[in-house]
């Protein structure tokens, strides 16, 4: 299966996220970090996509910032904090980019 967003040659923006998503809760969805939350080697779209697994900032409503979320680039668990993301990534580019069969196959070791 090719990896779509290896393939993506443009960052993640604004424009590629749910508007009013940095108000949702994050647990569970696909999530853009900006851009300049990574050194600058690393700044390509498959570094920017995470999927947020927990922390007490997944909820807006808490104290806490902390969003654990495991990377579809290499499948490392990272802690991030809620304010480095643009927010949850729109529907039709989870699809379009295929990122539920990318996420197993990286849980897997596979890619």
């Amino acid at each position: 299966m090719p990896n779509q967003l290896k393939e993506r040659t443009e960052l993640f923006t604004q424009g590629d996220v749910i508007q009013g998503s940095s108000l949702e809760n994050y647990e569970g969805k696909f999530l853009v970090l900006t851009d300049d939350s990574l050194g600058e080697a690393y700044r390509t779209p498959d570094n920017q996509i995470w999927k947020a697994t927990g922390g007490f900032g997944c909820d807006p409503t808490k104290m806490g910032t902390a969003v654990m979320c495991v990377s579809l680039a290499d499948g490392e668990h990272v802690r991030w904090s809620r304010r480095q993301f643009i927010g949850v990534l729109k529907d039709e580019l989870v699809q379009e980019l295929e990122l539920n069969a990318l996420l197993k196959l990286v849980e897997k070791d596979v890619v």
